[in-house]
């Protein structure tokens, strides 16, 4: 009186807990889970085609996605090629003749706050956004590599300076840049964290904004709503571009994210420091 079954064969298979690309605009963040039969060395914060279909599962009747082909995608940073024709666009952003550097970029810092931001006044700001946004991943020095070259900036000042339109006007402007307001995140949100999934009692990380921008940028707004103990907690992202998290379950992942810092003082205004470096707590 009861359906009785006799397996042929076993095969292990991955348990993978997926999300779309940040590069799909309008995709669903939620993260869902997939068993492949594929592979089994699927890295975490790796951008992946999944080919399979949706199935029930025979002990609670909800669908699972069965994926029989995972296999590593080119993302937009991958696919880009460096043409004759795009090296030769780019020459307009060179010195000419003895123009030094800082001064090239003193002028397109100057065209962008005129044609980009409206924000005026303010060429020290539009600075330190171009470099952190045209920071280099790593560059060669002394015969070796040195794996740890992009950068990341603190913008402090009082409200309504231009910080955060400047720096908003820009991302539009470059198609590139992903906000976070902290204040309204949270840590995992923003690093990464354990979640339980499907009500089950099964707990995955799943990684924040940092970990899933590698190689891109991110825009920490308002960032004075972080603790200081969570900052500490992310000196392995500043420092070696990989987050590690060590809970009921362990994982890491890369984090060569470029990080831009927005943020008010603490305490009161400016008007109180002699110098702006003052109104970084120590």
């Amino acid at each position: 009186d009861r359906l009785t079954h006799d397996p042929k064969s076993y095969q292990t298979v991955e348990q993978l807990y997926v999300r779309p690309s940040w590069e799909e605009e309008d995709g669903d963040f939620t993260p869902r889970r997939v068993f492949s039969v594929g592979r089994h060395d699927t890295m975490p914060s790796q951008v992946v085609r999944v080919v399979g279909t949706t199935w029930p599962d025979p002990r609670e009747q909800k669908n699972e996605f069965l994926a029989w082909d995972v296999h590593e995608a080119e993302s937009a940073l991958d696919e880009f090629v460096m043409t004759p024709e795009i090296n030769r666009q780019l020459r307009k952003f060179r010195p000419t003749g003895n123009q030094s550097p800082l001064s090239k970029l003193e002028e397109i810092c100057e065209d962008n706050s005129d044609k980009v931001t409206s924000i005026y006044g303010r060429p020290d700001l539009h600075m330190a956004i171009s470099l952190i946004y045209h920071s280099i991943a790593s560059y060669p020095l002394f015969g070796g590599i040195e794996s740890r070259g992009w950068l990341d900036a603190l913008i402090i000042g009082d409200t309504r300076t231009g910080k955060s339109e400047a720096v908003q006007r820009m991302a539009d402007h470059y198609h590139a840049g992903y906000l976070v307001n902290c204040e309204a995140a949270s840590f995992a949100g923003i690093v990464g964290g354990l979640q339980q999934m499907g009500g089950s009692r099964e707990w995955a990380i799943t990684w924040g904004a940092i970990p899933m921008n590698d190689r891109r940028l991110v825009v920490l707004d308002e960032a004075s709503g972080l603790t200081h103990e969570q900052i500490q907690q992310m000196s392995d992202v500043r420092t070696r571009g990989f987050v590690r998290l060590e809970k009921i379950t362990q994982d890491q992942a890369r984090a060569r994210t470029r990080l831009l810092w927005l943020s008010n003082p603490r305490d009161a205004s400016m008007d109180q420091y002699t110098y702006g470096v003052q109104a970084i707590a120590p």
